[in-house]
């Protein structure tokens, strides 16, 4: 986001009175981890307030998750079927979650995968 983003952002935290208010900023670590990046400027603010925050970190999939979400998803009965599919997905996204997904649909949208239910 760009700084007038998240100095909006910081003042809508900050400057509310009803504290039943959820955010939800997600970022990559990799792409954020610079002390001069506007969003790590505005995450070390945020931690100096009273405002309680709480940080989960998402690692990328594992092969193992990729095979179970395809088994689950498209529905073959024996879960090794799906190893060289799993295998070419982890190779191509890296195991980041949002690009297995879109890969996933990409294969479907080009009728290159489909579901045996």
């Amino acid at each position: 986001a760009d700084a007038a983003s998240l100095d909006l952002i910081r003042s809508i935290i900050l400057d509310s009175e009803d504290r039943s208010m959820l955010v939800i900023e997600s970022f990559r670590d990799n792409e954020v981890s610079h002390n001069d990046h506007p969003l790590s400027s505005h995450l070390r603010e945020l931690k100096m307030t009273s405002i309680p925050l709480e940080e989960i970190k998402i690692n990328n999939m594992m092969k193992i998750d990729i095979k179970k979400i395809l088994f689950a998803v498209i529905g073959m009965p024996e879960q090794s079927k799906t190893d060289l599919l799993a295998d070419i997905i982890y190779r191509k996204t890296g195991g980041n979650a949002l690009l297995v997904i879109q890969f996933v649909k990409y294969l479907w949208e080009c009728g290159l995968l489909w579901f045996s239910f």
